[in-house]
Formats: C-alpha cells, structure tokens, sequence
C-alpha cells in the first residue's frame, strides 16, 4: 500500500503547475529542435556561464567600487543571446559535411571565452580577499602576456610617428626610411 501512495504522490507532483511545466516543455522542444541533442559542450558552456555570473556577482557585492547595474546585466543577457545565435548556427552547419567543423570551432571559441572570464573573476576575487593563489597568477599572466604577444605581432601597439618632434618617443630602430 505505502508503494502505491508514494506513486500518486510523484504523480500529483509531477501535474502540478502545468501551465508552467508544457512551457518547459515548449523551450525544451524548442531548444532541441535548434541545438539537436544535449552535447557535452553545451551542459560545459552552461554550467560556465553560470559560474561566471555567480563569481562576477560576488565580486561586485564585495568590492566597494563596483555595483551591479541593469546596464550589466542587460549586456549579460545580450552575450547569452549572442552565443545562442552563434551555437544555433554552428548546430545548421553540422547538417552541411563540409561545414561540420564549425560547430566544435564554435564551441570551443564560447567555452574558451567563458573560461577566461571564470579565471579573470577568480584573479579579482582572490586580490580582493588576499589569498594569494599562485596558479590564478600564472594563468593570467599567461593569458595577457599571450594577448600582448599577438597584439605586437598584428602591429597594435606600433604608433606610426607623425612629428620629427616624437623621435625620442619612438624605440630605437625603429624608424622608418622617411624618417618619420
């Protein structure tokens, strides 16, 4: 008998709320019909986008000089619009063979970037509290001693002279054959 009571009571809980729950089951078909099955990289990016918006928020509620904002949070809304948009097309283009490889570039590019913004908010967080973690130091001393390394390869932090007067702002060696 008690087998029997215990059943109806997960069938009661299970017709509760239906209006809410054939919602969920609206966005859930609605999801899988644009991102196929529920991959690896997508239960990833989810639960790093979560953990990226839990550690931003902690950080702002205990550093005195930030505030959280609307105008944050609207701008994390539009980035998780973004990377819907952008892993719903990835999910067209496996369809196509020669495209399929899109997809994981995709994927991969999203949860990278999550991934640094997870390592950015630990870096705030363990200044803000003194830990001192060194491991958080070498990865983003790595990540922006990388950034730099591409920005000077691509020329950005080269600044073309426009004045005879800049010569001795400019990097010996540097010049170029005008003189400029």
């Amino acid at each position: 008998m008690e087998f029997f009571e215990t059943f109806k009571h997960f069938l009661d809980k299970l017709f509760e709320f239906p209006v809410i729950k054939i919602m969920a089951g609206i966005f859930i078909s609605l999801l899988s019909n644009m991102y196929g099955e529920m991959k690896p990289a997508y239960v990833t990016i989810i639960i790093f986008l979560i953990a990226d918006w839990i550690s931003a928020l902690w950080f702002a509620w205990v550093d005195p000089d930030s505030c959280i904002t609307s105008n944050r949070m609207r701008t994390g809304i539009i980035k998780i619009l973004i990377y819907a948009l952008a892993l719903s097309a990835g999910h067209f283009c496996s369809y196509i063979s020669a495209l399929a490889a899109f997809e994981a570039y995709i994927q991969g590019f999203i949860v990278t970037t999550e991934l640094i913004s997870l390592f950015e908010n630990a870096k705030k967080l363990d200044d803000h509290y003194g830990w001192k973690c060194k491991f958080l130091d070498v990865i983003i001393n790595f990540l922006h001693g990388k950034r730099r390394e591409m920005e000077r390869s691509v020329g950005l932090h080269d600044q073309k002279r426009v004045r005879s007067e800049d010569d001795d702002c400019r990097p010996a060696g540097t010049e170029s054959r005008s003189g400029f």
